[in-house]
């Protein structure tokens, strides 16, 4: 009958064999495994305590990465194995490149002044960067020098190109930058006769 259940041993193990009805065929399958025991609690809490060390480990590599970047981009604005003059002279040049090669008028106003910025900054022992044209004119009147007068109107132009409502022209921006190369160079004499170092 279809209930009688004969077994026969391959080889250790025993399976169960139902008889079919003549001409009648059905596919055996083997009993289902039982469902696996539930894990116990204390891996659920150390799955948990080692997700929290990845994500902390994750935060601390984030956190590394933006601060090595911020020190990158602060020695390329104070790059300090370079004297102050060289680079002076070189980031004068690169404006003058940003203008005449990619047209960029108000980056190459932004390269220039931020490098003269950043010599008064290691020659003069004043925060040029940090200050607003109105407040490092104040400072570098307070150190008498003969180019200040030249040197704070400069700044004052290069404001108005940058922040300008209209896009400066070429031939403004050539021109402030010859005269910004000519103030550069008075900075740059003064600086050799007077002190020689720089931060």
């Amino acid at each position: 009958s279809t209930n009688d259940t004969i077994f026969i041993p391959p080889g250790n193990k025993t399976v169960p064999i139902y008889l079919l009805p003549p001409g009648k065929t059905r596919s055996w399958h083997p009993p289902a495994d039982p469902l696996p025991p539930p894990l116990p609690l204390w891996v659920f809490y150390l799955s948990a305590f080692l997700a929290g060390i990845i994500i902390i480990a994750a935060i601390a590599a984030a956190i590394h990465w933006l601060k090595h970047k911020k020190i990158a981009t602060d020695k390329h604005r104070h790059p300090t194995p370079t004297a102050p003059d060289i680079y002076l002279i070189n980031m004068l040049s690169k404006a003058r490149h940003e203008l005449l090669e990619k047209q960029a008028h108000r980056d190459a106003c932004d390269i220039a002044s931020d490098a003269i910025r950043l010599f008064i900054e290691r020659t003069m022992d004043i925060p040029a960067l940090e200050m607003t044209t109105r407040e490092l004119a104040t400072s570098i009147r307070s150190k008498n020098h003969e180019f200040g007068n030249d040197l704070i109107r400069l700044m004052e132009k290069a404001d108005l190109l940058k922040f300008g409502t209209d896009q400066p022209s070429t031939e403004a921006v050539i021109q402030w930058l010859d005269e910004a190369e000519a103030i550069a160079r008075r900075m740059i004499n003064w600086w050799k006769k007077n002190s020689k170092t720089w931060i």
